[in-house]
């Protein structure tokens, strides 16, 4: 029964992780070119802007070669803008690098297609305004700094023509990861104007790098929070309802526009063209609903982008729920608290290695009551096999009596054979609760723990071996996981026939070994520890029964 129980655990376990590691390669992050039916296209009305289901995605504005460039530095973040519609080139995280190295490049959140088609750029849909795809904005100034956290400065950039004034602000703030947008659209002709405004938002949806980091468009919907995955999409798909926030999120950072509006809007996500190897341009487009705008009076639309890492307590200071981008899928509701008790562990600790050794710890310990009756379960039942093979032998013919007299003796010496596998598949929740929180959080990023292990969110190599074509990492805690796997095994109780218990004590170790091979260090050294802790609880078992 124990070993059906283990079996289930890593066939459960599987499911979420043996699909990507056969079938998914590992890859780099290669530049986009769109083509066929969703190549980029020529301009087109500016009326038939907004994408709609079933018919082809929109114009994309590429980068004309005359666009100026502004400069923006922030105590958390530096900008670049381009004057053409205002979007952004790149968004540097000066908190965050690529690399553990202290002089490795910044985390640049932002990722397009190639050519250039930058997010961030309004559409007007349905206007009697005569509006160029590409808006040759002026601006202000080309450098901007705000060099205190409690400062904020702006952007200050137009546009003017004939029947149309157009004046974008961008409020840039010391302490924060958000900038808040104000588009102001004036009506200078006679009569009044009808207007759809449109926020257009583009990024790479797919594998970034690495099978464990997933780029996807996200939207909080009437409360309800949806991933939009771009692979799935036949063309566009849209949203209607009270949207609160939307934009693209990976595992770690995500890049956000929330609306100032308090009505049901619009949102259309469209596949913008063909991406190379996983890569799928994502267009999101924000539709506000339709506004009448009197002969020479003004429009204002106002609403916040948040650029940033997907770290719990700056979301919350940001608000409108943003918090909720930190999701760990369907374990959600057990992986949320693991998560923070493994961030409260932190402040004691002040490094997460040791937060999750003291995280078995505290679970092993609630779990104790549950592994004493598993295992002692289990011990009776090795001692009671004898008897029951008697029985197998004695009644092999006539399958009823031998049921009957199996649980005959199982009631006479009180053993109830489901106590033995029941408490372990309880902790089977707990298990990917916490395999969802080890892989997802943020805060395991770069994160060192001790000596080798400089980075608990990957796999903790120490060099690498050269056979023939290929290159295998070392990794030290994948080994010692399967030799604690090994001696768990060793020292569990059994009533399978030797051949079958031989069978899992090399089997399951080696199997475990090579499915964590390429794991986060962070989640090798809970299932380690787990093991640990797991025999020296078997080993008191065995002694006391």
């Amino acid at each position: 029964m124990e070993n059906r129980t283990l079996l289930a655990i890593v066939l459960s376990f599987l499911v979420l992780v043996l699909y990507q590691w056969l079938f998914v390669p590992a890859q780099k992050h290669p530049p986009v070119q769109p083509t066929g039916q969703h190549a980029l296209m020529p301009p087109i009305p500016r009326q038939a802007l907004t994408p709609r289901e079933g018919v082809n995605p929109p114009y994309l504005p590429q980068q004309p070669a005359g666009a100026k460039t502004v400069y923006v530095s922030t105590p958390f973040y530096s900008a670049e803008l381009s004057t053409d519609n205002l979007t952004i080139k790149h968004w540097y995280l000066k908190d965050y690098r690529t690399g553990l190295g202290k002089k490795s490049p910044s985390v640049d959140l932002i990722d397009t297609p190639s050519p250039a088609i930058y997010p961030l750029w309004e559409s007007f849909d349905g206007s009697s305004f005569s509006v160029p795809a590409h808006i040759p904005y002026t601006c202000s100034g080309f450098t901007l700094t705000v060099k205190d956290k409690g400062a904020r400065a702006d952007i200050v950039c137009s546009y003017n023509e004939q029947g149309i004034g157009i004046k974008k602000i961008i409020t840039f703030y010391g302490n924060s990861y958000t900038a808040t947008v104000e588009l102001a659209v004036e009506n200078r002709s006679n009569k009044p104007a009808t207007e759809r405004l449109g926020i257009n938002w583009i990024g790479l949806s797919g594998e970034l790098g690495s099978r464990y980091n997933i780029a996807d468009g996200i939207v909080l919907i009437n409360n309800s929070r949806e991933t939009i995955e771009a692979k799935s999409l036949n063309l566009s798909k849209s949203y209607d309802g009270l949207i609160t926030w939307f934009g693209i999120e990976n595992v770690y950072f995500i890049q956000t526009v929330l609306p100032h509006e308090s009505a049901p809007s619009h949102l259309y996500a469209t596949k913008a063209g063909t991406g190379a190897e996983g890569l799928v341009p994502l267009l999101l487009t924000y539709i506000y609903n339709a506004v009448s705008i009197p002969p020479h009076s003004v429009q204002t639309k106002t609403y916040t982008i948040f650029l940033g890492p997907k770290a719990i307590d700056v979301l919350d200071n940001v608000g409108s729920s943003l918090n909720r981008a930190i999701y760990f899928g369907w374990a959600n509701v057990i992986a949320k608290p693991l998560f923070y008790v493994l961030r409260f562990i932190d402040r004691f600790t002040g490094n997460y290695g040791w937060a999750i050794v003291l995280l078995t710890i505290l679970i092993k310990i609630l779990l104790f009551p549950l592994g004493q009756i598993s295992y002692k379960s289990m011990r009776q039942m090795q001692k009671l096999a004898p008897k029951i093979n008697e029985l197998k032998e004695k009644y092999k013919n006539d399958k009823e009596k031998l049921y009957r007299e199996t649980t005959n003796l199982y009631r006479s010496y009180k053993i109830n054979p489901l106590s033995g596998c029941l408490p372990m598949l309880l902790q089977i929740p707990i298990f990917f609760a916490l395999y969802e929180v080890l892989l997802a959080a943020i805060e395991l990023r770069h994160a060192p723990f001790i000596w080798w292990i400089k980075d608990l969110s990957a796999p903790d190599t120490i060099g690498t071996i050269h056979l023939m074509s290929f290159t295998v990492g070392i990794h030290v805690l994948p080994l010692v996981m399967g030799m604690t796997m090994f001696a768990q095994q060793a020292l569990t109780p059994t009533t399978t026939d030797p051949a079958q218990a031989k069978l899992f004590l090399w089997f399951m170790p080696l199997f475990l070994t090579v499915i964590l091979w390429k794991f986060p260090s962070g989640l090798a050294l809970y299932w380690t520890m787990n093991n640990l802790f797991s025999i020296g609880q078997q080993y008191y078992i065995l002694k006391k029964y």
